[in-house]
């Protein structure tokens, strides 16, 4: 039999489940003006921006919906740069909601040129550290064994 706490769980759980309103928060720094945005990561220097509240002139109808992470070399000089994304590797948009794997790509050029770039949706701030993970999931699938056990 369900009991009031029974209920009030279950909709607690679905309520993080559930995406209401899409939203996504990123960290939004460049090493170049902070060098804390390097890696290691020292987040206490930074404010996460609102995705859905920031675009590009050539993209004006299109909010940020990923957060990325850029890594670039040129001439031995390292830069890391995070923040926004709006559209995916190949170019297209990304509809609100999509939930993307994290994924990292390399790309080397000529003149000592080598950039890095890293996407991700999961959870907000998601392109803090080195190694992107993906977080959904993990929190999902405690909550489902716990209800399965109370209820």
């Amino acid at each position: 039999m369900y009991t009031t706490n029974n209920i009030a769980l279950t909709l607690m759980a679905l309520s993080v489940c559930l995406p209401f309103a899409y939203s996504l928060n990123c960290w939004d720094c460049n090493s170049l003006i902070n060098a804390n945005c390097n890696d290691p990561f020292k987040e206490d220097d930074f404010a996460m921006a609102d995705c859905n509240q920031k675009f590009l002139p050539h993209f004006p109808n299109q909010p940020g919906t990923i957060c990325r992470k850029i890594v670039q070399k040129v001439n031995d000089e390292y830069r890391t740069i995070r923040g926004c994304g709006y559209l995916n590797d190949l170019g297209q948009e990304i509809k609100p909601g999509t939930v993307l794997p994290n994924d990292c790509i390399k790309r080397a050029g000529t003149f000592s040129v080598l950039v890095q770039y890293c996407s991700c949706n999961g959870k907000d701030g998601c392109n803090h550290s080195t190694h992107l993970i993906v977080s959904s999931i993990t929190l999902i699938i405690p909550i489902a064994l716990i209800l399965s056990y109370i209820l």
